[in-house]
């Protein structure tokens, strides 16, 4: 029964549908965001573009960290590990607590 109150309400919220194309069609429709992906994706492009052309000039400069660019082509020098030594003892110590499951095992509970 909440359904079908709710679906009434819904139902009087919205434009009737020829009145939505027809205001479509005129361009009318007066949302708040643009109707069309074109200006967004255009932006977004853009965005990238000025963000490579960015890292190319960084990078033929060498002031890129870690990055070489030459014409060979592009070498990028793994990351160190950055886990404190803490953190490994508490993932052990963690791991301890773990119950020592086999996986034929856990297989034959499924």
């Amino acid at each position: 029964m909440i359904m079908r109150h709710f679906s009434a309400w819904l139902h009087s919220c919205l434009m009737p549908h020829p009145e939505f194309e027809r205001r479509r069609a005129h361009n009318s429709l007066q949302f708040a965001v643009s109707t069309s992906s074109a200006p967004y994706l255009n932006k977004r492009l853009l965005m990238l573009r000025q963000a490579l052309d960015q890292t190319e000039a960084l990078a033929g400069s060498g002031q890129l960290t870690d990055v070489e660019l030459s014409s060979t082509g592009l070498k990028i020098s793994p990351l160190g590990n950055n886990v404190p030594m803490e953190a490994d003892t508490l993932r052990e110590a963690l791991y301890g607590m773990l119950p020592q499951v086999k996986v034929t095992d856990l297989l034959m509970e499924l």
